[in-house]
């Protein structure tokens, strides 16, 4: 047997029993269809395909530059495949790349490089790649891409932890670094919008709207977060558990909370904890606090599936991590017709109400409501309201700014007007953080004004 240095690919479809279990032959002719697309895209890139089992494939190339090329080519293919897909019946490779030494054994390859090309790949996000440090410090710089630091990762049966790196396929992030989020003193005065939003309330002087609720929950500390929360809201979707009291039923609890994990990584405006982090939680219930302090964020959801017969029922709650209190609960009972249809019903009502309350949570510790009566003005603020509320929702940059109009005509009939004031300070910090203005750091200082014009204005 012979030993060679080879740049390894390793692909896994992402929830692959779940899916089987839902529709067995429709996810077998799907999963054919993948794999013709994702072999095809290894042969094109001069790849060879070592090995096929089920749903993972093992190839290896000469060039660790062509193997990330072949990688990145397949995941882009079969997401414009997919695009159509509901979230729920999508298959998804994840990929794994690394440079390492392996033992040749006639047409097999084995060893460590291969073992770890294997961790990365259950490190990477569905339709994602992961790549090992050996292997940035051969394509950094030879292709056109963005990556995120992930930290030394210390995964099954290897010894020495693995720098891993989430490759950024979006083209907007290519040349993009993300380092790791080890504490550093932050770039802003404020090092995330979660504490801007903190540092608005102080300044509006509303520290009624900050206590928190009568529910027996521990808060964590902000000082005690393990890294700084993001420059947006930040959110850790716990394993849901399954309560049906059979294990056949686990894949739905897997595949709802993939599926929410999923839909929340697309919007822009949240910060999303990968499921990779979160699988440590599974079947081991502890204190909400420590999840936010462990990870570093201020919401956690969690819930739970039960299914009887053709009924299911999901549950799911959002939790303040560092106010200590339930910002929303809601129960889910549909019939079961129609398994993937269920699913994504349950999953896009989970996500469009989460991503409401995230907001109007936010919103109801800074907005103090003047209990005059109703004016032209404050007709004005109500409409701004709504428009506002949509450029949230729809990430829409046009519904901001016609926002900001009827908040400033607020200010010509009422320059007094607190709310006014507050509320376009909210306007300004989603431009800046959608980089709705030509210059965040003026879109930042314009945000910190109106929340001072409002103080003066109470």
């Amino acid at each position: 047997m012979d030993r060679k240095l080879t740049a390894i690919l390793y692909a896994d479809i992402a929830g692959y029993s779940r899916l089987t279990g839902a529709d067995e032959k429709g996810t077998h002719a799907a999963l054919k269809d993948h794999l013709g697309a994702l072999t095809g895209a290894i042969e094109h890139h001069g790849g060879r395909i070592v090995n096929t089992a089920s749903d993972a494939v093992l190839a290896e190339f000469a060039s660790v530059v062509t193997a990330l090329e072949c990688a990145v080519a397949a995941q882009r293919e079969m997401a414009e495949r997919d695009k159509d897909v509901p979230a729920p019946r999508k298959l998804q490779f994840r990929i794994g790349v690394n440079l390492g030494d392996v033992i040749v054994d006639g047409e097999e390859i084995y060893g460590n490089g291969v073992n770890v090309a294997a961790r990365l790949e259950t490190l990477a996000d569905a339709g994602g790649i992961c790549i090992s440090g050996r292997v940035l410090e051969q394509v950094k710089g030879n292709i056109d891409l963005g990556y995120a630091y992930l930290g030394a990762q210390k995964v099954k049966n290897i010894e020495t932890p693995v720098n891993a790196y989430k490759v950024l396929l979006d083209p907007e992030d290519a040349g993009k670094m993300i380092e790791s989020r080890k504490p550093k003193a932050p770039k802003w005065p404020w090092s995330a919008a979660a504490a801007v939003a903190v540092a608005i309330v102080a300044l509006a002087g509303v520290a009624e709207w900050m206590r928190p609720s009568t529910v027996e929950l521990q808060p964590a500390a902000k000082e005690e977060l393990a890294y700084p929360l993001p420059d947006i809201p930040s959110i850790a979707v716990l394993p849901f558990a399954n309560l049906s009291g059979d294990p056949e039923q686990e894949y739905l609890a897997e595949g709802m909370t993939e599926d929410i994990i999923t839909e929340l990584s697309r919007r822009k405006a949240l910060f999303v904890i990968a499921r990779t982090s979160t699988l440590p939680y599974k079947n081991h219930p502890v204190p909400v606090a420590q999840v936010a302090r462990e990870l570093g964020v201020r919401y956690v959801l969690e819930g739970s599936i039960q299914r009887s017969g053709e009924r299911l029922r999901v549950t799911a709650q959002l939790i303040d991590g560092l106010q200590g209190n339930h910002v929303w609960a809601e129960r889910y009972d549909r019939d079961l017709k129609d398994l993937f249809a269920v699913q994504d019903d349950i999953t896009q009502a989970v996500v469009s109400r989460l991503r409401e309350e995230v907001i109007a949570d936010l919103e109801k510790r800074l907005l103090e409501r003047n209990p005059e009566s109703f004016n032209e003005a404050s007709d004005h603020v109500w409409r701004g309201q709504a428009h506002l509320h949509r450029a949230v929702n729809l990430v829409d940059k046009d519904e901001n700014r016609k926002a900001e109009a009827f908040f400033t005509k607020t200010l010509e009939l009422e320059p007094e007007n607190a709310a006014a004031h507050l509320l376009l300070g909210w306007v300004h910090f989603f431009d800046w953080v959608y980089h709705w203005s030509p210059s965040r750091e003026e879109s930042f200082r314009k945000m910190r004004e109106f929340a001072a014009r409002r103080q003066s204005a109470t």
